[in-house]
């Protein structure tokens, strides 16, 4: 996540500075790891329950009404 965060500030000074070279560097060197960045800030957020605990703590099924 970190190094997402890194890469987007990279992605953003090459790409407004670098030219046409700059827009294809971002476009396939800095953009995959700023989109892996996005995707662990997702799994991050998305493996904390609305409550706080984490899913393995408890069933995603547990607050269902039967």
């Amino acid at each position: 996540m970190i190094i997402g965060g890194i890469a987007f500030v990279a992605d953003m000074v090459i790409g407004l500075g670098g030219g046409l070279a700059g827009l294809v560097f971002t476009r396939y060197g800095t953009a995959p790891v700023v989109a892996l960045g996005i995707l662990a800030l997702v799994v991050e957020f998305s493996s904390v329950g609305p409550s706080g605990a984490s899913w393995d703590d408890a069933s995603r099924m547990s607050g269902v009404p039967r």
